[in-house]
């Protein structure tokens, strides 16, 4: 086929193959090269692909010019930044279109919470299904149940914040919300975003869930929409320290200023504050300021900028009550929340929840933000309204060692929930078990945490949250400190009920060397050898006969390990309780189900491979 007529010959024509995807790069390599990465990058001014190439060559670390791209982002690094990075705060370079330098984030720990790394949902227990033999399974056996959310106050930088060069707000990701979200519609309409200082889902399940957060704040501000409709004109909110704010309020609902602070583009922002100085103080929808997109956003030239201003640094968003240090200090944002502070800044603010800046720091893993805002005088002790949930709370949670040891060496409570007027608040413990943060559990342990707390109306300790997530480190931290093995929650389960329940050879071993009882009944008399019969564990059920478990039949149903196998289509265990434990196959349940009988509403071939196994071992085929 001949070229197009618009081709130009003189360019190489483009590969039609794909570079191959690059694989992973684990979040803690980079942060281990991060500072030789942005030494060659910003303070040596060399092109990606030689600090691809010098990374590769010296260090032996790989990664994809994308990837590459992606993390300096996560960094807040970008050619802007290495423009302006030993340059005045506000002053212009010439040529420049785009000059704001983006303070580097504070990156400790801090994760991208656009994919949460931590998954705070833990699977619920299956079922343990009863069948009366007519065809009405009774599920029994089930922990309690709750909404799985994280206190929070991230807005996120990504279509929902202000951040970054886009020109239109988007909605939040459904994909990334509960379904909480989508129950409320008012969160969906145009001119509404996902809350400021509200909720944030860290790792959403599509199973039900043993929640150890507690319910999501509701309502969030309204984000500015870019079309600039009429907004109806607002009185002057009262600042925290008293008083009344001088800002004054647009009637539209977005401004140059707003959108200039937004792409960071301190050109523009310098251009506005000359031909109209009041601007720098002027509110958008729901009072949000210049300085405080500004803060959010991360770039401090443009904070430096209007605080010349002298802006107020206190003005809060209408609803939320967040000012600019909360979102400095939930960004990441180092530099500007000390920029804040040195102007005036309140650095111990609460908004409508309750959440301070170092609360949101610490949920995020800020640990430099959280040790300025501590040096400042801020509370280690600041609780969410709802839930009781403190700054340690959300650093234990997320796995922010480092956040944990700065707020445990500033004399943050070990054991908060002793104080909370809530009985559903877990402890900081309970949320390392449950995440099996070995690191932050040594560290609670030293200073007093209690290993055995029991959560509310649950009754679940520590070691039943560990165990049930599968954490065995932790499991055998909990062992060393001599923690009662044989522990209950409210159903009566136990841990190495739960490790059966689950398949956990491991922690079920473990559980055994710590002489626990191998044949604890829970409430409907079901033990860890029937509960693991049932699920089809059949090395957990080989190893806890072994042990000495015992075959026995639940209380009012008479069901065995055997009906219960059989009807789930564990064919394995069928054959080893017969061959090996010596189950009948004849047994009969409350009902008179057989096994054969239980087998035989199978759907699929195993059924008819079950029936036969049975009937070779003397099963009735008429009952």
């Amino acid at each position: 086929m001949p070229p197009s007529s618009h081709a130009n010959p003189s360019r190489p024509s483009r590969p039609t193959a794909r570079e191959t995807p690059a694989d992973p790069v684990p979040e803690e390599q980079w942060n281990i090269h991060k500072e030789t990465i942005q030494d060659l990058y910003i303070d040596q001014k060399k092109r990606l692909q030689d600090v691809r190439d010098t990374m590769e060559r010296d260090h032996r670390f790989k990664a994809s010019k994308a990837q590459y791209l992606k993390q300096l982002r996560h960094w807040g690094i970008s050619k802007n930044t290495r423009r302006d990075h030993h340059a005045p705060p506000v002053e212009d370079e010439p040529g420049d279109k785009r000059q704001c330098t983006r303070a580097a984030a504070d990156t400790d720990s801090a994760p991208e919470l656009a994919a949460p790394a931590v998954n705070m949902n833990i699977s619920d227990f299956n079922p343990v299904v009863v069948s009366a033999g007519n065809g009405e399974p009774q599920p029994n056996v089930f922990p309690s149940n709750f909404d799985n959310m994280t206190q929070g106050g991230y807005v996120p930088t990504t279509g929902n914040g202000y951040s970054g060069s886009q020109s239109q707000m988007a909605m939040a990701d459904p994909q990334t919300l509960p379904q909480e979200y989508f129950d409320d519609t008012s969160l969906f309409q145009p001119g509404h975003w996902m809350d400021q200082g509200g909720n944030i889902p860290l790792g959403a399940s599509s199973a039900p869930g043993f929640n150890l957060s507690n319910a999501h704040y509701a309502s969030g501000p309204m984000n500015i929409i870019t079309e600039g409709n009429v907004q109806s004109s607002q009185h002057a909110h009262p600042t925290p320290g008293g008083g009344v704010s001088s800002c004054p309020v647009s009637n539209k609902l977005r401004q140059p200023i707003h959108q200039a602070a937004q792409a960071g583009n301190l050109r523009s922002v310098k251009f506005l504050l000359k031909v109209a100085p009041e601007c720098a103080q002027i509110k958008g929808e729901g009072d949000v300021t210049p300085l405080w997109i500004a803060a959010q956003g991360g770039y401090l030239n443009i904070v430096e900028l209007l605080l010349s201003y002298q802006v107020d640094v206190q003005v809060p968003i209408a609803d939320s009550l967040r000012t600019p240090i909360h979102q400095a200090a939930q960004e990441g944002h180092f530099d500007v929340v000390k920029r804040l502070l040195e102007a005036g800044a309140d650095h111990d603010p609460r908004d409508k929840n309750g959440i301070s800046p170092l609360w949101s720091a610490a949920q995020q893993g800020y640990s430099r933000i959280v040790k300025l805002l501590l040096d400042k005088g801020a509370s280690t002790e600041t609780a969410s309204k709802d839930g009781e949930r403190r700054p340690i709370h959300q650093a234990a949670q997320n796995g922010h060692v480092e956040v944990v040891r700065v707020l445990l060496e500033a004399k943050a409570e070990s054991n908060p929930e002793e104080q909370s007027f809530n009985n559903e608040t877990p402890s900081p413990f309970l949320l390392a078990a449950q995440n099996g943060n070995v690191s932050i559990g040594f560290l609670l342990i030293k200073r007093g945490a209690n290993k055995e707390f029991a959560m509310g109306s649950s009754k679940r300790q520590p070691i039943h949250q560990a165990t049930q997530s599968g954490h065995a480190d932790f499991v055998r931290l909990l062992i060393d400190q001599k923690v009662n093995v044989d522990s209950r929650e409210e159903k009566g389960w136990t841990p190495l009920m739960i490790a059966a329940q689950e398949g956990y050879l491991e922690i079920v071993k473990d559980l055994l060397g710590a002489h626990v009882n191998v044949n604890a009944e829970e409430k409907d008399g079901a033990t860890a050898l029937w509960i693991a019969s049932q699920q089809g564990h059949i090395d957990v059920v080989r190893k806890l006969y072994e042990s000495g478990a015992k075959i026995i039949s639940v209380n009012d149903s008479k069901r065995r390990p055997i009906h219960q196998a059989a009807q789930n289509g564990h064919l394995d265990m069928v054959k080893y309780l017969v061959n090996e434990c010596g189950e009948d196959v004849n047994a009969e349940d409350s009902q008179k189900a057989t096994p054969l009988v239980l087998a035989s509403q199978g759907e699929d071939d195993k059924g008819v491979e079950m029936m036969e196994f049975l009937h070779e071992k003397g099963a009735r085929a008429i009952i």
